[in-house]
This record gives structure tokens, C-alpha cells and sequence, in this order.
């Protein structure tokens, strides 16, 4: 799942591993990145805060990132997020395959 929005100048899109990402099966991997890198200026970058919020049907809150920390985006470091955001279990265990799922980033560039 891909989702893109255009923020401080520079394109995010939210990067989604339903089943894990590769070595986390386990766990809901979620990540913010920057596409396009080739359309972006020299020696760009970015310093930004964000976390995600999973919401269930009911609008409540399943899941929270931490977001105590910055995150600098630039050429070398295009992508940042969590690989174990939310165990498998805890998910299936609040969701049914009918229903759906809310994803929410907050995102500052500070």
C-alpha cells in the first residue's frame, strides 16, 4: 500500500507490510519514504518528527508509533519507520476481515 502526499516541499509515501517486513513476519511494518528521489534538488534533506496511528473500524486506537525522536530524510536515509509496529496477533485478534483499518501519520518537519 503506497500512499502519497506532498509535505514541506519534498513527496512522502507510507510504505505498508501487511505480513511483516522480510526477517519481522511476525509484526505490521509501517514506514514513511521519499519517492522520486531524481526529481529533488542537490544535497536536499529533510528533519522531521512523525509517528502512526492504526485506528480499527470503531475509530479507536490499536496501535501507537513512538515519536519522541527526529528523523533527518536526505539521499542517504530515504526511509524511516518501524518494522515492528504491531504484532500479527494483537491485530487479528481485533480485526475482522470485513472491517477496516485507519492509518494516520503525524508528521512535523521541524
Amino acid at each position: 500500500l503506497k500512499d502519497f502526499t506532498t509535505f514541506g516541499f519534498v513527496s512522502r509515501c507510507i510504505i505498508l507490510h501487511p505480513k511483516g517486513y522480510p526477517g519481522y513476519d511476525n509484526h505490521l511494518s509501517l514506514f514513511l519514504n521519499v519517492p522520486n528521489l531524481e526529481s529533488l534538488r542537490l544535497g536536499w534533506k529533510r528533519r522531521t518528527r512523525f509517528f502512526f496511528v492504526i485506528l480499527n473500524q470503531s475509530g479507536n486506537e490499536l496501535c501507537r508509533s513512538p515519536n519522541d525522536q527526529s528523523c533527518l530524510f536526505c539521499a542517504e536515509a530515504t526511509q524511516w519507520g518501524f518494522r515492528k509496529l504491531l504484532p500479527l496477533t494483537k491485530l487479528l485478534e481485533d480485526h475482522d476481515n470485513n472491517k477496516k483499518l485507519t492509518f494516520q501519520v503525524h508528521l512535523e518537519v521541524v
